[in-house]
């Protein structure tokens, strides 16, 4: 029993050398996917784009995934678990007041604008989602209802920083939180047509600055903010254009 129990241990850990240079080649594969689908689209991008960038075969890439729908897909579910994540750190505080959650979530979307557009330009959108809406025509009916789920998901969490809002006294008791989750997730989704016409990151901030403003005024309990906005954090340099900014 004993050499039985050596045995599948030996076997597990030689299974695992094994796996472990494919994961790493699929983890690189992804990582630059995420980044090439955010800057050219579904449409345009290869695997034979990819396996230049990466100095591989393409054929490696299609032993992986199989189909680049399949790639999207599995790059699109990672992508949105880690931006769902990060929303829900920001709008789901209960601690925090509505204010600095527009200007958390402001300066998460800066982040991600600066690193797609470092001359200050928008040319390309900030994440898949925005990315893959734009392309909704074209990607295939997985991808489109990922898209569309990982946007309810969104919705949801930020209904959920309104009603904390008006548990926090910030709104007044009857506010109409449905309504005002839709006018706070589309300026969360307004980064993909901004894009088509590029315009500066300025035009993001006047969204959320502008936003907070009447939503306060509307339904605030006290109509003014309480302090001057902010300006955006400037992100702190990168070392590889290859990684992406969380």
């Amino acid at each position: 029993m004993a050499d039985d129990t050596k045995n599948a241990v030996a076997a597990t850990k030689r299974k695992r050398r094994r796996s472990e240079p494919g994961e790493a080649i699929r983890r690189k594969i992804k990582s630059l996917a995420t980044e090439m689908f955010i800057r050219h689209g579904y449409n345009g991008i290869t695997f034979l784009d990819l396996a230049k960038e990466l100095g591989i075969n393409h054929s490696l890439i299609h032993y992986h995934f199989g189909t680049k729908a399949n790639l999207a897909e599995e790059v699109l579910q990672d992508f949105a678990e880690i931006g769902i994540r990060e929303n829900r750190a920001i709008w789901g505080n209960p601690d925090a007041s509505l204010f600095s959650k527009f200007v958390a979530a402001r300066d998460r979307m800066y982040r991600r604008f600066i690193f797609f557009n470092p001359a200050g330009k928008m040319q390309h959108p900030t994440g898949l989602v925005s990315r893959f809406s734009m392309d909704a025509e074209t990607v295939g009916p997985n991808l489109r209802s990922l898209v569309q789920s990982t946007q309810e998901s969104l919705d949801q969490t930020v209904l959920d920083a309104v009603r904390i809002a008006v548990d926090r006294g910030e709104l007044i008791p009857d506010a109409p939180t449905q309504h005002i989750m839709l006018q706070i997730s589309s300026i969360l989704y307004v980064a993909g047509p901004t894009a088509r016409y590029g315009w500066e990151f300025t035009r993001l901030d006047e969204h959320f600055h502008g936003a907070l403003a009447m939503l306060m005024r509307a339904y605030g309990v006290s109509p003014e903010l309480p302090s001057a906005w902010p300006s955006v954090k400037e992100p702190k340099k990168r070392k590889s254009n290859k990684t992406e900014p969380n």
